[in-house]
């Protein structure tokens, strides 16, 4: 009684009228769950029968993707040519699905104003949303992770009564995707099996995105601000050039680093010329990543796929995630509406392996018995000259 008369106290002094946002999010298979309620109220007019509120399971055997998404981790061919023809980077596909959770609530008064609290964790923070219906849409969740959910109803503006409990475990999945109104191809880096989940993320820009129409650019919305802000995101690192970034953007994070990538064709690892010194920058990046006070944090461009695309390579190849999938999270842009399609031959040229224009091939001919020792080589030596001190503190940082 006196962990839910504090829990009760939370939900009443945390609440602060954000709406539920329906979204769409990763997950995989089996929940184990468990769940409890009480009906004594924390009132000061304490009604004839007291609320009872009980949370059902949720379902067993929930996919939080879609059936096109899983067939394409599945698939034994990662060549965008063979994925699904409608899946043609025109449309924004490539989000999960969310966690439904439903309650019943007895001797709920017909004629008063009832809304119910819904505040949720997985051990780390904690979200709290109010909403009228019985039931909450459970979006931005980490994979195969507990989560403790607490549900309470709230007469009139009254006190939290009639509290539940319930505690499951989320699956496990292919990638973590993050539903941000109005941003789009945004993913934590984090698989919770070789890296951190709510640490790292990828994304196109938060405002001022001119991929698909150059007129009219995307930017986040408010609703957008609100599901960004609970990830916490403290620092942002923004590849875009200078013309790329409009004077009269708002900074949505705390702090936004600009280290501008020049792509054109050329090579994004060894390009120098102009104002653009890609080296340089990038060494500047993973300085960054290797001090812990700048986490959790965001990588992006324009749309979030060939120079976020060479730094989350470059992260996911030094944390050791296999080669092939590292792959296929640079060719899941293709499940958003990017403008035009990611292809896999434009950062590696198979079939000229001493090509210098794609930045796997230069990793690929750098020397290491792995890709981590090629990568962690090629980002210490005189050609970027990141300090190893720097990605090891990084690789500590991230590493699950």
């Amino acid at each position: 009684m006196k962990k839910q008369l504090i829990i009760l106290l939370i939900l009443s002094s945390l609440v602060a009228c954000s709406s539920n946002s329906n979204s769409q999010i990763s997950s995989a298979s089996n929940f184990s769950s468990e769940t409890t309620s009480s009906s004594e109220p924390i009132s000061s007019s304490e009604p004839t029968e007291p609320i009872e509120i009980t949370i059902n399971p949720i379902q067993d055997g929930f996919k939080p993707h879609s059936e096109l998404v899983r067939n394409y981790f599945l698939s034994l061919n990662y060549d965008y040519k063979d994925m699904d023809p409608h899946v043609n980077a025109k449309i924004d596909q490539g989000d999960n699905l969310p966690i439904e959770i439903t309650w019943e609530a007895k001797n709920v008064p017909s004629n008063k104003q009832v809304e119910y609290i819904v505040m949720y964790t997985d051990g780390d923070k904690a979200i709290t949303d109010v909403t009228s219906e019985q039931k909450y849409d459970l979006i931005n969740y980490k994979l195969n992770t507990f989560y403790n959910v607490n549900v309470a109803a709230r007469v009139d503006g009254g006190e939290p009564e009639g509290l539940a409990e319930y505690r499951f475990k989320t699956p496990d999945g292919y990638v973590r995707t993050v539903t941000i109104d109005g941003v789009n191809n945004f993913r934590d880096l984090g698989d919770g099996k070789k890296i951190k989940q709510g640490l790292i993320y990828r994304s196109s820009t938060l405002t001022n995105n001119t991929a698909i129409d150059e007129d009219h650019p995307a930017s986040i919305t408010e609703k957008g601000k609100v599901q960004l802000s609970r990830l916490g995101i403290n620092t942002r690192i923004d590849l875009r050039k200078p013309e790329e970034i409009a004077e009269s953007e708002e900074n949505v994070t705390a702090f936004v680093r600009n280290y501008p990538l020049y792509y054109g064709g050329q090579n994004i690892l060894t390009y120098v010329g102009g104002e653009f010194n890609n080296p340089e920058n990038i060494k500047s990046i993973f300085n960054d990543l290797g001090d812990r006070g700048n986490y959790p944090l965001d990588i992006h461009c324009v749309r979030g796929t060939d120079r976020t695309g060479c730094i989350a390579y470059l992260i996911k190849g030094l944390m050791g995630v296999d080669e092939d999938m590292i792959y296929r999270d640079f060719l899941f842009s293709d499940f958003y509406n990017i403008g035009s399609p990611v292809k896999l031959e434009s950062i590696y040229y198979e079939a000229n392996p001493n090509a210098v224009t794609r930045y796997v091939n230069v990793i690929k001919q750098t020397e290491g018995a792995t890709l981590k020792d090629k990568i962690f080589n090629y980002l210490t030596s005189n050609k970027v000259g990141v300090p190893a001190d720097a990605l090891n503190n990084m690789m500590a940082i991230l590493r699950a």
